[in-house]
């Protein structure tokens, strides 16, 4: 069995943060909710950087791109708690397993990990349509371009 296959059940229990040290991912705000969080909870999850063995990823950025940590933990079918940003809501938003917040809200992302540990693992994964919004963007350049 794929490790990605397991059960959650069998893994260990993680909150996922993958991050760079830049300002904007908001460390210091999930940090702070993390902090919240009640005592039982604090001592059976811990916060690390391991995509494969987590349990549930976390991404509390408040500028982003595509987002790329969402595509993959979608593709494992883990659950994920992620900031109520657009490019976020838009890669996510036919995902099964997520729980949107407001990444300026320290009470909004403590209430959302907490929520996020009620969410059941993914049926659905990453939906490859998605993969297709490239395809569309050039094909619409070369008809634009044809039109001129």
């Amino acid at each position: 069995m794929n490790f990605a296959d397991r059960p959650i059940k069998y893994q260990t229990k993680y909150f996922f943060f993958p991050s760079t040290a830049l300002v904007y991912k908001n460390h210091q705000n999930l940090v702070e909710a993390c902090s919240k969080l009640p005592q039982n909870i604090k001592s059976e999850y811990q916060l690390i950087l391991t995509i494969l063995s987590h349990s549930i990823l976390v991404f509390p950025s408040k500028i982003e791109s595509l987002g790329l940590p969402l595509l993959e933990a979608m593709m494992l079918k883990r659950s994920i708690a992620a900031s109520n940003i657009s490019p976020v809501i838009e890669v996510t938003e036919d995902y099964d397993s997520i729980t949107y917040f407001d990444s300026d809200n320290v009470e909004a992302i403590s209430r959302a990990l907490l929520s996020s540990l009620e969410l059941p693992s993914s049926k659905v994964g990453f939906k490859e349509d998605k993969a297709t919004g490239w395809q569309v963007f050039f094909d619409n350049l070369e008809a634009i371009k044809k039109a001129e």
